[in-house]
């Protein structure tokens, strides 16, 4: 996700927020689980937090934030050229590594919107356990134009990146009992980050 930008520092810019995790079943096998999903009210939390191109020596700066009376999490930014590249930097919004239920059965997950202005093309990030790091992830696009509400991406849609490059890997099918991160991320384009999402949920 950090798009071919040299690396010079392993320092990272956080705004941290509480997000909600929550599960439900039916039956033996899940049909509906939020891995990431703002609610009032609710204990169980994980930490979001950006991770913006100064840390690589860009300028692009974004912000998360938790709108409690919507029950969204906010993130806004910008992403700028970075001037001794000459191209787009990246603004990235993440959880820690920590464990998230299984979403062993689903075949894609849906990312629920609420609004989103500026920028239409990101990555929708997923961290396996023992499988990808702080820079490896593995990643799928997508593109929020004409989606006012569910932007569906499936499983199959995913890579394993380093950096923003596709990199060998297994395929992320075999490894959704193993989930240990989930975040977005700008995808290469400059311009203004403002999306607001209720939730990001695998489904059958």
């Amino acid at each position: 996700i950090c798009r071919r930008l040299p690396p010079s520092s392993t320092m990272s810019c956080r705004v941290c927020a509480p997000l909600v995790l929550s599960a439900m079943f039916a039956g033996a096998s899940a049909t509906s689980i939020d891995l990431l999903a703002w609610s009032k009210g609710e204990d169980a939390t994980h930490e979001v937090y950006t991770v913006n191109d100064p840390v690589m020596g860009g300028g692009s700066v974004s912000t998360f934030s938790v709108d409690e009376a919507h029950g969204t999490g906010v993130w806004k930014g910008e992403v700028k050229i970075v001037s001794f590249l000459g191209s787009p930097g990246f603004c990235t919004m993440r959880t820690k590594d920590e464990s998230f239920p299984s979403a062993e059965g689903t075949d894609a997950v849906e990312l629920r919107l609420k609004s989103w202005k500026g920028l239409a093309n990101y990555s929708v990030n997923v961290g396996i356990r023992g499988v990808t790091t702080d820079q490896t992830v593995y990643a799928a696009h997508v593109d929020l134009s004409g989606h006012d509400g569910v932007v569906r991406v499936p499983w199959h849609a995913f890579r394993l990146t380093f950096r923003g490059e596709e990199v060998p890997g297994p395929p992320i099918e075999g490894l959704l009992s193993s989930i240990s991160r989930v975040g977005l991320s700008t995808s290469g384009v400059a311009g203004a980050v403002e999306v607001e999402v209720a939730g990001i949920t695998p489904v059958s």
